[in-house]
Parts: C-alpha cells; sequence; structure tokens
C-alpha cells in the first residue's frame, strides 16, 4: 500500500516541478492529479468490497516506463518530448481503462465478490 502512496506522490510532485521549471503543461499535472485521485479512490473501493489490493498490469507498466520517459524528455529538453505527452495521456487512458474493466466490474456485481486477501492461500 505505501508503495502506491509513494508512486502517486512521486508522480504528482514531478509533473508539478517539471510544469514550474521546465515546458511542461500544466494541465498534465491536473489531469494526473484527478486521475491519481480516482485511481485512490477505486482502490480502496476495490479493498472494501473484495479485500484485494489492484496489481499493477501491462499497461499500467507500459504507462509507467513512458511517463518516465517523458519525465527525462522535459529534463533534458529533448525535441519530441510534447509528442511523449500524449502518448503518456493515451497509454494512461488506455491503463485506467483497463484497470476499471478488471477491478470494478466485479465489485457492482455481489455474487461475483472475492473475499481473498493478499498472500492468503486459497
Amino acid at each position: 500500500v505505501l508503495d502506491h502512496v509513494v508512486d502517486k506522490i512521486s508522480i504528482l510532485t514531478l509533473t508539478w516541478t517539471l510544469s514550474r521549471v521546465r515546458d511542461l503543461p500544466a494541465w498534465v499535472f491536473w489531469l494526473f492529479t484527478v486521475r491519481e485521485s480516482v485511481s485512490s479512490l477505486a482502490s480502496l473501493l476495490v479493498y472494501r468490497h473484495r479485500r484485494l489490493f489492484p496489481r499493477s498490469h501491462v499497461l499500467g507498466r507500459i504507462t509507467g516506463a513512458v511517463f518516465v520517459g517523458m519525465l527525462f524528455a522535459y529534463l533534458f529538453w529533448w525535441q519530441y518530448r510534447a509528442m511523449l505527452v500524449w502518448v503518456v495521456v493515451g497509454s494512461a487512458a488506455a491503463a485506467t481503462v483497463q484497470y476499471a474493466w478488471i477491478y470494478l466490474r466485479p465489485v457492482s456485481s455481489p455474487s461475483r465478490v472475492s473475499t481473498r486477501i493478499p498472500g492468503e492461500g486459497g
């Protein structure tokens, strides 16, 4: 759980900083603030109903890698940095849809609610 909190704080801190000291558009910071807030609330909802913390999936990992690439591009003034913003936004949108599909859909159906706690057998 703490790892997810640190990730979210890092993402928001880095986007805010780069929007202030580099030319990263400020709306990227606000977009990720909303996304990370919704993501946190959704994770709490999933935990409350399924006693399960959402795991990272392929699209989430791809988004993370592209996000780091975008941060370096803005840090080092790479000429294609603005293009990477749109790649990050697109991959973040795809990852968000994937997480919603995997984790929130079963929450709305009580017959498919799992009571499994991470680390428990069976």
